[in-house]
C-alpha cells in the first residue's frame, strides 16, 4: 500500500467523528431526496398494476331504466369505443339495516373482481362480498337483504371475498337513499340473480388512448372522449324519453277515450251496471294519475357517462395523494439538501485547511500535487459514495413503503411495488460530490499555489480588528474579559459564525415546518365545523316525485331536528388548469334568511357575506386554484355536461372541500328555470342522533340521499391522517438533521481550536470554564440561528402547505407559539447533548501534544 493511501486510512481512523457525521448528513439528504422522488412512481406503478390486472374500464355509463339492445349497439358502433361490457347493479340494505351494499353482476371483461379468499359465485343464491365487510361476515355464512325489486333472492350464501378497482376505499364508497345514506361495500352475484333484462351499467374502453393512468396525456384525452360520448348519450336519452312519453301519452289518450265512452254509457244505465261503470271509471282515473307520475319519472331520465376518476372510488384520491408527494419531493428536499450540503461543504474545506502543514511536508518530500490531492479526493469521495449508498438504499426501499402505507390505510390495497429509480440516485450522487470533492478542489488549489516553506508553517492568525461592539464604549466597558473574548471570537471568524447560524436556522426552519404542517392539518376540521359549517345533515329529495311534500313534513316533524332551511342542491363539475381531475363542487341555492345559522359565509377579512343577485359566492380554495377574483367568470357543468358561465360576486373562507353558494334570483338567470327546493340544511339537537335521523329521512320514498357532515369529516380526516404520517417523517428527519448539524459544526469548532483550548487549560482554567469558553459562542450563535430559523420556518411552512394539501382543502393560516417553543426546546436539547459529547473530547485532549511546536 502506498504511503498516501496509508495516510488516508490513518486520517479516516483519526477523524471518525468527522467522517461519520458528514456521511450521515449526506445520507440523510439523499434519503429524503431519493426516497420522495421514488415514492410517486412507486405509488402510480402500484395502482397501474392493479388497474391492468383487473382491466379497469376507461368510463362507465349508467341510467335508471337500463340500456336497450339498440342503444348498446349504437354505443358499440361509436368510432371512439373499443369495447363495451354490460352489467347490472342495484343497492340493497341488509335485513338488520346495518349495511348498504352495491350489488353487482360478475363483470364480463372490464373492471373485474380480484378474489382474495374463497371463490366466485356459481349459483344464483351465492354472493361474494367486498373486503370492506371481511371483519363482519365469514365464508359459509348467510346474508339477508331487504326486499329489492331488482333481485330474485333475499338470502345469499357468502362464498368469498374480493377487491375491486372500482371500490378501492375502505369506507364512504358513495351516496345512496338507503340506510344512513352511505354505501358501505360492494358485492358480486351471478347475472341471472337480477330480475331486469336491460343492463343499467355499461363499462367501456376507448380507442386511441395513449399514456398510462395518472399521466396528463391519458387523463386529458380521456376527459375529451368522455365529453364527446356524453353528447351522444344526451341524444339517446332524449330519444328514449320521447319514445316513452309518446307511449304513455297514447295510454292516457286511450284512458280518456274510455272515460268519454263510459260517461255516455252511464247516462243510459242504472242499477248494478252503473255501479260497475263507476268502478271502471275510478280505475281509469287511477291509470291516468299513474301515467302522469310515470311522465314525471320519464322526464327525469338521464344517461350519464363518468370517467375513471368519477366512477372508481379512490382512483382520483390515490392519484392526488401521489401528486402531493411529487410536489413535496420537488420542494422539501431543496431546503433539506441546502442545509446538509452547506455544512458538508464547509467541513471538507476546513479539513483541507487544517492539513496545510501536512500538505507542505508531503510537497517537501517530493510528492506531486495530484498525488497529495488524491488523499483528500479519496476521503471526500468515500463520504459521497457511502452517504449516497446508505441514503439511496434506505430512501428507495423504506420511504416509499412508509408513505404508501400511510395513504393505503384508507384503501383496500396490497403492498407498494418498488421500482428502481436511477435518476434520483445519480442526481443525489452529483450533489454529494459537489459538496465534498468540489469543496476539496476549491480549498486545495490555493494551498498548492503557495511556497512549500510557507505551507509548513501554521497559518498566520487573522489580523486583529475592532468589532462593532467595541465602538459602543458604554456597553463594551461593562463586559467582563471572558465576554469580550467571546464577542471577538464570534465576529473575528465570520465564516464560522455564519455557518453555525445558517446551519441552526435551516434545521430550526425544518422543525417548525414539520410541526407547523402537523398543527395546520389538525386545525382544519375543527375550524371548518366550528366556525363555518353549522348544520349536521344535508337531506336531498326528488322534488318531482308525487310525494315530494312528505319529505318536508318529515323534516318538520322530527323532534331530533332543531332547525332546518330549504335549499336547492346539485353537484357540478369544474375544470381546473393543470389539474387532471374535474373538481366536483356542491352547489347550494338558497336565500339569505337565517343563512348564518347554518353556513357562516365570511370573507378573508372576516366580514359577513350575503348572497348576491348578480353572482355566486365561491369557496376560497376553488378561487385560488382557478386563479379567480371578484368579478371574474368561469364555467360549471352539470351531470349532462351542460355548460353554465357564472360570475364571482364573493369569495368565502372554506377549509375542507369546494363550495358554490347561489341566490335564487341568480339561479333563475343562469339555469333558465324556476327555482324549487330539493334539499334541507338540517341542524340536530344532538349529533349522536345523526344516523337515526338519516335513516328516517331515507325511508321517505322521495329521498335521494342524506349527506352527513360526520361522513365528510371522516373522509377529510382519513386524508389528513395520511398526511400527518408523512409529516411525522419530515419531523423525525428534521430533528436528526438538526442534531447532526449542531454536532458537526461544534466538532469542527472544537477541532480547529484544540491548541487554543489547550493553552487556556495550561493557564489554569477549570474544565467547566474551558467548556464555557468555547460553548458560550455556540449558545449565542445557536440563538441567533433560532431567530432566523423562526422567520424562515414561517415562510417555508406556508409554502409547503400549499404543496401538501389536497386541491380541495385550504390550510389554516398561522403557526402557534407552542410550535416555536417545541422547536427551540429541541434545539436546546440537541445543543446540550452535543455539549456533553464535546466535554468528553475536550477533557481527553493531550495538552502537551497539542502545544508542540510545528516549526
Amino acid at each position: 500500500m502506498s504511503k498516501i493511501n496509508l495516510n488516508t486510512l490513518r486520517e479516516l481512523k483519526s477523524s471518525k467523528a468527522r467522517f461519520f457525521s458528514v456521511t450521515l448528513l449526506l445520507a440523510l439528504a439523499v434519503f429524503i431526496f431519493a426516497g420522495l422522488k421514488a415514492t410517486t412512481p412507486d405509488m402510480n406503478q402500484t395502482m397501474r398494476s392493479e388497474y391492468d390486472k383487473t382491466n379497469l374500464a376507461d368510463a362507465q355509463l349508467n341510467n335508471s331504466l337500463g340500456f336497450t339492445g339498440s342503444e348498446i349497439e349504437s354505443i358499440q358502433k361509436n368510432k371512439n369505443i373499443k369495447s363495451v361490457s354490460k352489467s347490472f347493479q342495484t343497492i340493497a340494505v341488509t335485513s338488520n339495516n346495518k349495511h348498504a351494499i352495491n350489488i353487482i353482476s360478475n363483470p364480463e371483461k372490464l373492471s373485474k373482481f380480484t378474489i382474495t379468499k374463497g371463490r366466485e359465485p356459481k349459483k344464483d343464491n351465492e354472493i361474494i362480498l367486498g373486503e370492506q365487510l371481511r371483519g363482519d361476515y365469514n365464508i359459509g355464512q348467510q346474508i339477508k337483504i331487504k326486499h329489492n325489486d331488482d333481485l330474485k333472492q333475499k338470502q345469499y350464501k357468502i362464498v368469498g371475498f374480493a377487491t375491486s378497482s372500482v371500490y378501492m376505499k375502505k369506507s364512504n364508497l358513495g351516496q345512496t337513499n338507503l340506510g344512513d345514506g352511505q354505501i358501505d361495500a360492494f358485492a358480486g352475484v351471478k347475472k341471472a340473480t337480477f330480475t331486469r333484462s336491460d343492463p343499467n351499467i355499461l363499462q367501456v374502453q376507448f380507442k386511441n388512448l395513449s399514456g398510462d393512468a395518472y399521466q396528463d396525456k391519458y387523463e386529458y384525452a380521456l376527459r375529451h372522449k368522455v365529453s364527446l360520448l356524453q353528447s351522444k348519450l344526451n341524444d339517446l336519452s332524449q330519444q328514449r324519453r320521447n319514445e316513452l312519453l309518446s307511449s304513455v301519452d297514447d295510454k292516457i289518450n286511450q284512458a280518456h277515450a274510455a272515460q268519454t265512452a263510459l260517461l255516455k254509457q252511464k247516462i243510459l244505465t242504472s242499477g248494478a251496471t252503473l255501479q260497475a261503470l263507476n268502478h271502471k271509471q275510478a280505475d281509469l282515473k287511477a291509470q291516468i294519475n299513474q301515467a302522469e307520475v310515470q311522465k314525471d319519472t320519464i322526464n327525469q331520465l338521464k344517461y350519464t357517462v363518468q370517467s375513471r376518476g368519477q366512477f372508481s372510488v379512490g382512483y382520483s384520491d390515490m392519484g392526488s395523494d401521489a401528486d402531493r408527494i411529487t410536489g413535496l419531493s420537488n420542494t422539501f428536499p431543496i431546503f433539506f439538501f441546502t442545509v446538509a450540503l452547506m455544512v458538508s461543504f464547509t467541513v471538507m474545506r476546513r479539513m483541507v485547511e487544517e492539513k496545510r502543514v501536512e500538505i507542505g511536508t508531503l510537497k517537501a518530500l517530493g510528492y506531486s500535487n495530484n498525488k497529495i490531492a488524491s488523499e483528500y479526493y479519496l476521503y471526500a469521495s468515500l463520504t459521497s459514495v457511502v452517504g449516497t449508498i446508505i441514503g439511496a438504499g434506505l430512501g428507495l426501499f423504506i420511504l416509499p413503503k412508509v408513505i404508501f402505507n400511510s395513504f393505503a390505510a384508507n384503501y383496500v390495497l396490497n403492498d407498494v411495488h418498488l421500482t428502481w429509480q436511477t435518476t434520483p440516485i445519480l442526481v443525489s450522487f452529483a450533489l454529494t460530490l459537489l459538496s465534498t470533492v468540489f469543496a476539496v478542489f476549491l480549498a486545495i488549489r490555493p494551498l498548492f499555489a503557495q511556497q512549500t516553506t510557507a505551507l509548513m508553517l501554521p497559518k498566520a492568525p487573522t489580523a486583529a480588528k475592532k468589532i462593532l461592539l467595541e465602538h459602543i464604549t458604554w456597553f463594551w466597558n461593562k463586559l467582563s474579559f471572558s465576554r469580550k473574548v467571546t464577542a471577538r471570537n464570534i465576529f473575528r471568524y465570520k465564516g464560522r459564525m455564519w455557518m453555525t447560524i445558517l446551519g441552526v436556522a435551516g434545521s430550526t426552519a425544518m422543525l417548525i415546518t414539520g410541526f407547523g404542517m402537523q398543527q395546520s392539518l389538525n386545525k382544519m376540521i375543527p375550524t371548518q365545523y366550528g366556525e363555518i359549517t353549522h348544520y349536521q345533515l344535508l337531506g336531498v329529495f326528488n322534488n318531482n316525485a308525487n310525494n315530494a311534500a312528505d319529505y318536508g313534513k318529515m323534516v318538520r316533524r322530527d323532534k331530533n331536528i332543531s332547525d332546518s332551511k330549504p335549499a336547492y342542491f346539485q353537484n357540478v363539475t369544474v375544470a381546473v388548469p393543470h389539474i387532471q381531475d374535474l373538481q366536483s363542487v356542491p352547489m347550494i341555492v338558497t336565500n339569505n334568511d337565517n343563512l348564518s345559522t347554518f353556513i357562516d359565509l365570511k370573507s378573508k377579512n372576516n366580514k359577513k357575506i350575503s348572497l348576491k343577485q348578480d353572482g355566486i359566492t365561491i369557496s376560497s380554495k376553488l378561487a385560488k386554484i382557478q386563479n379567480l377574483s371578484f368579478g371574474g367568470h368561469f364555467t360549471i357543468k352539470d351531470a349532462q355536461q351542460n355548460k353554465h358561465r357564472v360570475k364571482i360576486a364573493n369569495i368565502t373562507r372554506n377549509y375542507t372541500g369546494h363550495a358554490i353558494y347561489m341566490s335564487q334570483a341568480y339561479y333563475k338567470k343562469i339555469f333558465k328555470k324556476e327555482y324549487s327546493t330539493n334539499a334541507y340544511l338540517i341542524k340536530l339537537n344532538n349529533n349522536q342522533q345523526a344516523e337515526q335521523v338519516s335513516r328516517r329521512l331515507n325511508n321517505v320514498t322521495s329521498s335521494i340521499t342524506v349527506i352527513n357532515s360526520d361522513d365528510t369529516k371522516e373522509t377529510i380526516n382519513s386524508i389528513l391522517k395520511s398526511l400527518n404520517r408523512v409529516v411525522w417523517v419530515i419531523v423525525v428527519v428534521s430533528a436528526i438533521l438538526a442534531f447532526i448539524v449542531l454536532y458537526t459544526l461544534t466538532n469542527i469548532n472544537v477541532s480547529e481550536r484544540i491548541r487554543e483550548l489547550s493553552t487556556i487549560k495550561v493557564l489554569g482554567f477549570y474544565p467547566k470554564e474551558v467548556l464555557a469558553y468555547i460553548y458560550r459562542e455556540t449558545i449565542i450563535l445557536t440563538f441567533a440561528g433560532l431567530v432566523i430559523g423562526f422567520i424562515s420556518g414561517i415562510f417555508v411552512h406556508a409554502y409547503l402547505m400549499t404543496i401538501i394539501t389536497p386541491e380541495n382543502v385550504l390550510s389554516v393560516p398561522g403557526i402557534s407559539w407552542q410550535i416555536f417553543g417545541i422547536a427551540m426546546l429541541l434545539i436546546i436539547l440537541f445543543t446540550g447533548l452535543v455539549a456533553i459529547l464535546m466535554k468528553k473530547k475536550i477533557d481527553a485532549v493531550d495538552m502537551l501534544e497539542a502545544l508542540k511546536s510545528v516549526d
